[in-house]
């Protein structure tokens, strides 16, 4: 989980990122595996945006200028 990131900003680019993954149809929640939301959803997302399905980081990044540095955060500071 990216520490650097403030709250508010982590959830804001986690609603993003779940909703890009939830209308390209990418994805299958898991159950109770024991990961989080954000595991699942950072994961998922980086997965289905270097298969071309959804827009890299970047370009997500320049879609919503107002959340465009918290992205750049939450990718720089994620691992998978």
């Amino acid at each position: 989980m990216p520490e650097a990131l403030a709250d508010a900003g982590r959830e804001r680019v986690i609603d993003l990122l779940t909703d890009h993954l939830c209308r390209a149809g990418v994805v299958r929640w898991p159950g109770t595996d024991g990961m989080t939301l954000e595991d699942v959803v950072f994961a998922a997302y980086r997965a289905a945006a270097t298969a071309g399905h959804l827009p890299s980081p970047a370009e997500l990044a320049e879609r919503h200028p107002a959340l465009a540095g918290d992205i750049r955060r939450y990718f720089d500071t994620s691992t998978d």
